[in-house]
């Protein structure tokens, strides 16, 4: 299984745009681009799980990453296949 993403909204802010995403995951880490969010690059993204298994270690909750612009972001700590969340990103 790949991970599945589904668009729920989308806006342009500020000249950048916000999207969230409803998100089903695999195992293990998840890698996830900022092409296949529909955009060049990630400035900011939000976390937050709906269905989730996480491994030992891991925090719940929701995770806010804010950082120099990236092509892309990793979910870390997916203990079962079909976990969920729901991810919302700024970004151009």
């Amino acid at each position: 299984m790949s991970i599945s993403l589904s668009e729920n909204f989308h806006a342009s802010l500020g000249g950048k745009m916000f999207r969230l995403f409803a998100c089903s995951l695999e195992a293990g880490s998840n890698a996830i681009s900022a092409a296949s969010l529909d955009l060049a690059f990630i400035e900011s993204s939000w976390l937050c799980p709906t269905k989730q298994t996480l491994s030992a270690g891991s925090t719940s909750g929701m995770v806010l990453k804010h950082s120099s612009a990236s092509t892309g972001i990793t979910i870390s700590g997916v203990d079962t296949t079909a976990d969920a969340c729901i991810i919302g990103v700024i970004g151009w």
